[in-house]
């Protein structure tokens, strides 16, 4: 597995990989000697844009998916687009190095960009709830001036606690 990136969240760093992360405990010694831990398998970020660090969560675009990973309530990424299948299974996955993802804290959301269909633009998606799974989703789509098809909401309201 290719590492994508390296990311700091609430002191701890994390080596993201394609479809797994690990966390790293730098120490004074040689970095050669440092042991990573594994923390998951299964998913990560596409690619280097495609992972945000908030406060108190990372959140990451997987082929599968939007994931949100807040170490204080589990110690694996909680998936959290299963209102999203449709539109995903439309991703553009030959222009994955385009996707990016960003945490706004103000809002609780996590928006993502991503490219639909044959193009190669990058069409946005917003998503939210930092904390807790989505109990109501509203999604509504738009078409921009140039015609690149776009997701511009997906709202999470009504919140359950994640397990």
């Amino acid at each position: 597995q290719p590492l994508i990136c390296w990311r700091d969240l609430n002191g701890v760093s994390y080596s993201l990989k394609k479809r797994s992360a690990f966390t790293i405990q730098p120490s004074p010694s040689d970095p050669s000697t440092w042991q990573p831990v594994q923390v998951w398998e299964g998913v990560g970020p596409c690619g280097p844009r495609a992972v945000d660090v908030g406060n108190k969560i990372m959140a990451f675009v997987d082929r599968t998916g939007l994931y949100i990973f807040n170490p204080s309530v589990s110690a694996q990424p909680e998936w959290v687009s299963q209102e999203l299948r449709k539109t995903w299974r439309t991703i553009n996955w030959d222009y994955e190095h385009l996707i990016w993802a960003t945490i706004d804290e103000e809002l609780k959301e996590v928006r993502i960009g991503v490219p639909l269909g044959f193009r190669s633009f990058r069409a946005n998606a917003l998503a939210g709830n930092s904390r807790c799974r989505p109990a109501v989703v509203e999604l509504a789509s738009r078409r921009d001036l140039s015609g690149i098809a776009e997701v511009s909401r997906v709202r999470f309201s009504g919140r359950t606690p994640a397990p």
